[in-house]
C-alpha cells in the first residue's frame, strides 16, 4: 500500500481497515483501544471509517498498540485475510 506524505511515497504495512479488525480480535471497545493507540476515541472512529488519513503517525501508533496487545503475526495474517474477503464480498480490492 502506498501513501503519500508531503509528496514522498512510503509503503505502509497496514491501512485503516486493520484497526477495527484488531480491536474486535481483542474484544475491545473504541474507548479501550484508544488507550493502547494513545489517541482520542473520536480519532479512532474517524480512522476506522476512513474519514482521517491513516498517516505514518497513526500507523506508528497502531504498531505500538498491536505490540502492547501482543497481536501475533499469525493473527495479523488472519486479519489481512478477513479484510481481503470483505473487499471481495463488497466488490472491491
Amino acid at each position: 500500500m502506498y501513501n503519500h506524505v508531503k509528496g514522498l511515497p512510503f509503503i505502509s504495512e497496514y491501512d485503516y481497515r486493520y484497526i477495527r479488525e484488531v480491536r474486535h480480535l481483542r474484544n475491545l471497545t473504541i474507548n479501550e483501544f484508544s488507550t493502547y493507540m494513545k489517541v482520542d476515541t473520536g480519532t479512532i472512529s474517524k480512522l476506522e471509517n476512513n474519514q482521517v488519513p491513516f498517516s505514518i503517525h497513526y500507523e506508528s501508533k497502531f504498531k505500538d498498540a498491536i505490540k502492547e496487545l501482543n497481536v501475533s503475526n499469525l493473527e495479523l495474517l488472519s486479519v489481512e485475510k478477513v479484510i481481503e474477503l470483505k473487499a471481495l464480498r463488497e466488490g472491491r480490492k
